[in-house]
């Protein structure tokens, strides 16, 4: 289904579903479903307005959440706000949202649910787009009783994979238009970063390409304007990514004398990732004493190469 019939097609395919899951809907005293809708990555409640209209006029209620951080509480990096943008800065500056985490836009999402079923207004039927799938089974693991149904809207199930990021780095995503567009490090950044502000009308539309390529040039302009530039990766994402980096560097000095250079590069990873944790939890001061190079390298899993295991020299002998 192409995203210029999203909105057409999906109120009824929800419709649908509201009335499988309350008995088919011939029951006098069943009531009719609440959904609530979880946007993707880079989106706001906005996007399911028209999806909340259609589905209002069949007499269903909706709730088109923002996660924290986006819609009309999104907070933008300086570097993408100014004219003309400074791409260099863009590339490096931490994002507003990067001490936001999946469990933050569960706990949003639970809480709205959770207000929704005291009041009466239940049973939910909880929908998410896109990463927004990740959000609906961290909600479902958490208060499995509140909801009546989810729904995966062209959404990621992780299921092998703890996070979005890691199935976008899979060989069946090989031909994703998505990472392409990143314009940060992620693990640099705190956050997947696209920069649907940029002057460049060639990257303007690679954009298009991947999010809006079926819908008309003033739909896809009004809608530029309300995409936010960095979803927050969870930490997992931030330290697998840095993780692999170490290992693949680790390999190419895969012989010899490397412990003093690997004591070296290890010292270096502790105090970047340690400003990091810092600034993503707003901890005053360098974070000294919260994240230490035990807790860096043992609870929040970044690799010590110092600690790996070494490699027999190819020319020994058995």
């Amino acid at each position: 289904m192409n995203r210029r019939n999203f909105a057409a097609h999906v109120p009824a395919a929800l419709a649908g579903a509201a009335l499988a899951a309350c008995g088919g809907g011939n029951a006098a005293d069943e009531r009719k479903p609440t959904f609530v809708f979880v946007h993707g990555a880079w989106h706001g409640g906005w996007c399911w307005s028209e999806v909340a209209r259609l589905l209002a006029a069949k007499g269903y209620a909706s709730v088109p959440l923002d996660h924290p951080g986006h819609g009309i509480t999104a907070r933008l990096p300086a570097a993408y706000t100014a004219k003309p943008q400074d791409l260099t800065a863009l590339a490096t500056e931490v994002s507003p949202l990067a001490a936001l985490t999946l469990d933050d836009y569960r706990d949003s999402v639970l809480g709205i649910i959770r207000g929704l079923v005291a009041a009466g207004s239940g049973p939910v039927i909880l929908v998410g787009h896109s990463s927004g799938g990740a959000t609906l089974s961290a909600v479902a693991e958490a208060e499995p009783t509140l909801i009546r149904r989810l729904v995966y809207l062209t959404a990621f199930v992780p299921v092998r994979f703890p996070t979005v990021l890691q199935y976008l780095q899979q060989p069946a995503f090989a031909a994703s238009e998505v990472p392409p567009l990143f314009v940060a490090d992620p693990a640099v950044v705190g956050a997947a970063r696209i920069n649907h502000d940029s002057a460049d009308a060639a990257y303007v539309a690679r954009v298009r390409s991947a999010f809006y390529h079926d819908v008309s040039d003033a739909q896809f302009a009004a809608v530029a304007n309300l995409l936010t530039p960095g979803h927050t990766e969870p930490w997992e994402e931030v330290r697998d990514t840095l993780n692999r980096s170490l290992r693949g560097w680790s390999n190419y000095f895969a012989y010899g004398t490397c412990r003093p250079a690997f004591r070296g590069m290890d010292q270096y990873v502790t105090e970047r990732v340690r400003a990091f944790l810092a600034r993503r939890h707003k901890v005053q001061g360098r974070g000294n004493r919260r994240f230490t190079y035990d807790v860096i390298h043992g609870e929040r899993g970044v690799l010590a190469l110092e600690r790996l295991p070494r490699p027999a020299s190819p020319w020994a002998w058995q």
